[in-house]
């Protein structure tokens, strides 16, 4: 029988522990990482191709996170509206990656289900669009109402861990408690939005305590995370 924590720091510790993704995840998502970029290079000659989001910002959630994939594809290859790509993809998926239980398109990604210990598997087609502040990369990928919109996901990153950095890994440990309210409760609101909203607190604070964090973000942000989406 497991120990009971003594203290309420210790009581986060051990739920932030047994919420941390586990080797065995790891080993899966390396698995089928090679064979969803090798269909997808073989169609598209992908320019990079890398893992963004709660399993590589070190904020994801054992046995509920997707693993997400952003593919920067050659401009050329890029269609008027997205809808249109993320659609070819998902066929060429549907028809080269036969391990795949399911695929289908849920905007600004193509999604995948291996029927594995994973969720789900998302990968979101991306074109160069400028280079911003601090030489950082923006890219256009699908947005809503089949348009492009802009991201930066190494800049978004990088905001994070630089949060991350000024309260000794609590950032990222705040990031990890909101999301597994987000899945406990099963509140529609997107992991990237509580990611952003714990980097904005490290910042704006010179001290985290769980506690008390989690009061003032779900105090001053209920209206916010209600209609926030994913």
């Amino acid at each position: 029988m497991p120990l009971v924590a003594e203290t309420i720091s210790e009581a986060f510790s051990k739920f932030l522990r047994a919420k941390t993704p586990q080797q065995w995840e790891r080993e899966e998502v390396s698995k089928y990482r090679s064979r969803i970029y090798d269909v997808l290079d073989a169609e598209y000659n992908v320019l990079s191709f890398y893992q963004s989001g709660s399993f590589s910002n070190g904020t994801g959630i054992s046995t509920k996170s997707d693993v997400d994939y952003f593919a920067w594809i050659p401009y050329e290859r890029k269609t008027l509206r997205p809808a249109s790509l993320l659609t070819s993809i998902k066929n060429l998926y549907k028809k080269q990656l036969w391990e795949a239980h399911n695929v289908w398109v849920s905007r600004p990604t193509v999604s995948i289900d291996f029927r594995q210990l994973i969720t789900q598997y998302e990968v979101t087609p991306a074109f160069y669009e400028r280079t911003g502040a601090n030489d950082q990369i923006v890219f256009v990928i699908p947005g809503p109402g089949d348009t492009w919109r802009e991201s930066s996901p190494k800049a978004h990153l990088k905001y994070v861990r630089d949060s991350d950095k000024l309260h000794a890994g609590k950032v990222k440990g705040l990031a990890r408690l909101l999301k597994a309210w987000k899945y406990e409760h099963s509140v529609p609101v997107s992991s990237f939005y509580l990611e952003m909203r714990a980097g904005e607190y490290g910042m704006k604070n010179s001290e985290i305590l769980y506690p008390s964090a989690l009061s003032r973000l779900n105090g001053a942000d209920a209206y916010s995370w209600r209609s926030c989406h994913e």
